[in-house]
């Protein structure tokens, strides 16, 4: 399990990063769609939400549980991509 000051750090400057916090958008905006086939700028920050909950859980976990919380965060955040390496919520 990775160290829980790191991740709450991790998580804490991704949301701080300009641009990062998309703020109250018009329906119309959330609607729009993204480079990534079939979603929407809405179904975007939805999953990064999940994910960033899941990550939360994992934290706060203990063995077992924190490993599924983890794996959960994982598997919503997606495959890794230039922008998120592998093992990254």
């Amino acid at each position: 399990m990775s160290d829980p000051a790191a991740v709450l750090g991790d998580l804490r400057g991704e949301s701080e990063e300009p641009g990062r916090s998309a703020g109250p958008l018009p329906a119309a905006h959330r609607a729009r769609a993204t480079p990534a086939p079939g979603w929407s700028i809405a179904h975007r920050i939805a999953r990064r939400v999940r994910s960033d909950a899941a990550a939360l859980l994992a934290v706060r976990a203990e063995g077992a549980d924190a490993d599924h919380w983890l794996d959960i965060a994982q598997a919503l955040a997606g495959p890794a991509g230039a922008d998120r390496p592998a093992g990254s919520a």
